[in-house]
């Protein structure tokens, strides 16, 4: 009886993890304004559109303020093939908080 249970807890823990993944690939991130962006929504997907106003790269890092509007965030992107350190971006990525300030990492960045 016992080891039932633990192949039917293993087979729904196996079930429920991998449609917990394929879920998320196909949510879509939120467009919002970047005034609107709080602390409470680290780790949430979004999609933030506006101009850069400073722009640094080091070791393949590169390190974007971009300004909208409402406000400005540092964009963070591990893996840029940016080309310009001017003009307007869309950006998709997540919500993260580094050393108290809000940023988000970068998973699409478009020109």
């Amino acid at each position: 009886m016992k080891k039932e249970i633990y192949r039917a807890s293993i087979f729904f823990a196996v079930i429920g993890l991998t449609l917990m993944y394929l879920s998320t690939l196909y949510l879509e991130a939120e467009k919002v304004e970047i005034g609107e962006i709080e602390r409470a929504w680290a780790g949430k997907q979004i999609e933030v559109e506006g101009d850069i106003t400073s722009f640094t790269e080091s070791d393949g890092h590169v390190f974007i303020t971009l300004e909208d509007s409402t406000g400005s965030i540092q964009v963070v992107d591990f893996d840029s093939e940016l080309e310009s350190d001017r003009g307007e971006l869309l950006i998709e990525g997540r919500v993260d908080i580094y050393q108290g300030s809000l940023q988000i990492i970068a998973d699409e960045i478009q020109t």
